[in-house]
């Protein structure tokens, strides 16, 4: 019996590190996407990079951050005449970061088949991560169809993108104003950060 048991213990350990060194050796030889970080103010093609589906891909579409703002959720509500922000809402979403971005078509020809969507663009911090608020973004900019569009061949436009930060992120507004967000547009085949500051 205490045989029995002690091979049944060594059987055990052997596949747990054979299991261990199989991980490491895969993880170790892992292809990892490459990084690329942009300054703020430079443009930045998006060329076949995407971030979940190459069917997002844009190329002839770039981006530019110009910088970031910091604003308490009831200013925000206020300079856009959003009515007044509710108890749970500020103390749900203390704070807004609005990125503020130009976007270029320099050469793409797809029209509507082809153009932004700006939910997918995440910003990214130490220990944080945002998505656009479609909701204030389709208030701040009542003349746009949303927050998926395309731009004609050669045009640009500025916007200031709102990101909702709220309490569950752990970032408070001297986190953000002392290492400035960054911007991400793509994840495959590159993944592609813009520094907002």
């Amino acid at each position: 019996m205490r045989v029995r048991k002690r091979v049944l213990i060594i059987c055990g350990l052997i596949l747990l590190i054979l299991y261990t060194a199989r991980v490491i050796v895969v993880n170790k030889n892992a292809d990892r996407v490459p990084v690329y970080i942009y300054d703020v103010g430079e443009t930045v093609d998006f060329r076949n990079d995407y971030v979940d589906t190459v069917e997002e891909c844009i190329d002839g579409y770039a981006v530019q951050v110009l910088g970031y703002e910091v604003v308490d959720t009831r200013e925000l509500y206020e300079r856009y005449n959003m009515g007044q922000a509710d108890e749970a809402t500020v103390k749900n979403t203390p704070f807004y970061c609005l990125l503020k971005v130009r976007i270029y078509n320099k050469d793409c020809d797809l029209g509507e088949e082809g153009g932004l969507m700006l939910d997918r663009y995440s910003l990214m911090g130490d220990n944080y991560m945002a998505l656009v608020s479609e909701n204030v973004f389709c208030t701040m900019y009542p003349d746009m169809p949303g927050t998926s569009f395309s731009l004609r061949k050669g045009t640009s436009m500025e916007f200031e993108l709102p990101y909702p930060i709220t309490r569950t992120e752990g970032c408070t507004k001297e986190d953000m104003q002392k290492k400035a967000p960054m911007l991400e547009i793509s994840e495959f085949p590159n993944r592609k950060l813009l520094k907002a500051g």
